[in-house]
């Protein structure tokens, strides 16, 4: 391992660490359309949360209270595929309240040493490498546990550094947000393009001004044919339609 930065320090999730809790979880019937929101493995993609196909589910005072998440806490999948086990992604602010599924573990940091965002970034780097060597394999299925978790190893930059180094990386991400959306656009446009012109060439209005300019050429290039063609039937012996063998 490389030499840290001064003032940097090598640490563990483990060290920093305030809870770890695995998620809820609940039988079919507690599922309802006017319950709370429960996050799930999938709401969880490329290090954010992305709310989509979310499940609600009637749930208690107390439920809500244990299970409940915060703005600032971070959601660690415990239970999937092994190439994606271990994806993780901060609880946003903003978000209504809700609660998280049994195949997730919420994380909840020491906020006056580390930046929740930095454990976020310095796991979609290294996190699938790591799970990989240490997460259990059942039946098409791997997991990973709160000690697994907790032994992750994570430098340290002093906490104002961290918010800079976020700052900058959201910066740079979002550009390239903004780059992948301007190349999507170009390449709808191309095949728009692409599209366009098959159909003028099938409809001959891709060559119709061609035409139109040669029109006087062609016509007099095809009566010429066509003398020629003539001719040559008059003088051939079988070219009179009268002739008879």
């Amino acid at each position: 391992m490389s030499e840290l930065p001064k003032g940097w320090i090598e640490s563990s999730i483990g060290d920093i660490a305030e809870s770890m809790k695995n998620g809820i979880y609940k039988k079919k019937d507690a599922y309802a359309d006017d319950g709370f929101a429960c996050l799930r493995m999938y709401n969880i993609e490329n290090g954010a949360i992305v709310w989509k196909d979310i499940k609600r589910m009637r749930l208690s005072e107390d439920e809500l209270e244990t299970y409940g998440l915060e703005p600032g806490d971070l959601l660690v999948n415990r239970v999937n595929s092994r190439e994606l086990v271990g994806k993780t992604a901060v609880i946003p602010t903003g978000l209504e309240k809700c609660v998280y599924e049994s195949k997730n573990i919420r994380l909840r940091v020491r906020r006056d040493v580390v930046d929740p965002k930095w454990i976020s970034y310095k796991l979609l780097l290294n996190g699938a490498r790591h799970f990989d060597q240490n997460a259990q394999q059942v039946v098409g299925m791997a997991s990973i546990s709160q000690p697994q978790i907790a032994a992750f190893p994570l430098p340290i930059a002093p906490l104002p550094e961290q918010r800079r180094i976020v700052a900058r990386i959201e910066e740079l991400f979002s550009r390239l947000d903004a780059g992948v959306a301007a190349l999507r656009h170009a390449k709808a446009q191309l095949q728009r393009y692409r599209q366009s012109v098959l159909a003028a060439a099938v409809t001959g209005q891709l060559t119709q001004q061609w035409r139109e300019q040669h029109k006087v050429a062609e016509a007099s290039r095809l009566s010429s044919s066509v003398s020629v063609l003539f001719g040559h039937l008059s003088t051939s012996p079988r070219g009179c339609y009268n002739h008879r063998p």
